[in-house]
């Protein structure tokens, strides 16, 4: 007996290379795949024709330590934007993970990774916002919680912002590249207003590391002066460098991104960045379906942008199989949009305005299929 059946809804699973309108089946809280000529055995049969099935969204760039971070967005709010997996982006330090395990990890519904700041207290904001190099003891310290935490830790996380830096310029990131390589782990750089080119600093990431914030425009960007896109931004790229938008509000800029995606340079992962001020803020980026749309006014298809959503985080997290696909066998985790016609306006960190045409609307998300968010009228 099937307990959840999406009948004649148009599956995209780019993963799989589904991409056409056919039956979804969940069973035990798994996905079957598509499926055919199954209605009569299914406990609860819901027509989605008309709108986009979507593996569960996985947000790679988000703020939800709400026990360290005023600015931080309580994870479980995400579900109703089609998200079942969440990644912290260095919200958390080695001083603090456990706090945040405890407190927001263990408790939430939604499935919540995280990449491990640097710096021993988390994520630097305000007057303690400066940071320092690592010791010893640190490096020890983020080994032990990587070893006791490995399905929550994903990774190290660096804040390369020359407001932070002081005088520590690249060696920060050079530190940090080293530490990961001791403990076999990949790097999200955080990368707006850089203290170099960010040539000079994709220079020393390795295949597996993420930039993020790639179109900010805020000092130094991935653009030459000329417009071009650096050659050390695309040698990057070429040996498996990823490049995530994660657009928030402070760390996105429409003209850089309009130059990039002109010359090619689309997004490996869609972010949100997401935080409890950008959720409450018209023009942002306030869902990961809401910047899917964006991205899809920018000229990418529907399936690139799911990919990016979807198979391209789950890999980079190393969960991809029972996440990121909806194959048969992976877990029943399903995320359902319509797609309107629609002008949403978008704003970036000069104020500058972009009217979209389009908006994707999540209207139900199922997690280890169980319902978790129904829209109204769905």
């Amino acid at each position: 007996m099937i307990d959840l059946l999406f009948k004649n809804g148009h599956l995209i699973d780019p993963a799989s290379g589904i991409d056409r309108v056919c039956n979804l089946g969940i069973r035990d809280g798994k996905s079957l795949g598509a499926v055919t000529g199954v209605s009569a055995q299914a406990q609860n049969i819901i027509d989605a024709s008309g709108y986009y099935i979507f593996p569960g969204l996985v947000d790679f760039h988000t703020h939800i330590y709400t026990g360290n971070n005023a600015l931080a967005l309580h994870p479980d709010l995400l579900l109703s934007s089609g998200v079942t997996c969440a990644v912290d982006a260095g919200s958390a330090g080695r001083s603090n993970f456990e706090d945040f395990y405890n407190g927001v990890v263990k408790p939430s519904m939604i499935r919540v990774y995280s990449y491990l700041n640097i710096r021993n207290e988390g994520m630097p904001i305000g007057e303690n916002a400066k940071v320092c190099l690592p010791s010893r003891q640190d490096t020890r310290g983020l080994s032990l919680l990587m070893e006791r935490y490995p399905d929550q830790i994903k990774g190290l996380k660096v804040y390369m912002g020359e407001e932070t830096l002081g005088t520590l310029g690249l060696h920060l990131l050079e530190e940090t590249i080293r530490i990961a390589d001791d403990l076999a782990c990949p790097v999200v750089v955080h990368a707006s207003n850089p203290p170099s080119t960010e040539s000079s600093l994709c220079g020393l990431l390795r295949k597996g590391d993420v930039m993020c914030h790639c179109y900010h425009g805020k000092g130094r960007s991935i653009l030459h002066a000329d417009g071009k896109i650096e050659e050390g931004v695309l040698a990057a790229r070429k040996r498996g460098v990823l490049f995530d938008c994660s657009n928030g509000f402070t760390n996105y800029n429409h003209s850089v991104t309009r130059q990039a995606i002109q010359q090619g340079f689309f997004p490996d992962i869609i972010s949100t960045d997401i935080t409890s001020v950008v959720y409450n803020k018209e023009g942002y980026c306030r869902s990961l379906p809401q910047l899917m749309s964006k991205y899809l006014d920018y000229g990418m298809t529907l399936s690139e942008v799911v990919r990016c959503t979807t198979e391209t985080p789950a890999k980079q997290l190393g969960i991809f199989g029972h996440y990121g696909t909806l194959a048969e066998g992976a877990a029943g985790d399903v995320t359902i949009c319509k797609l309107v016609r629609a002008a949403p306006v978008y704003l970036d960190n000069c104020q500058q305005e972009m009217t979209g045409t389009q908006l994707l609307i999540p209207v139900m998300t199922v997690l280890n299929g169980k319902i978790v968010y129904r829209y109204g009228e769905f």
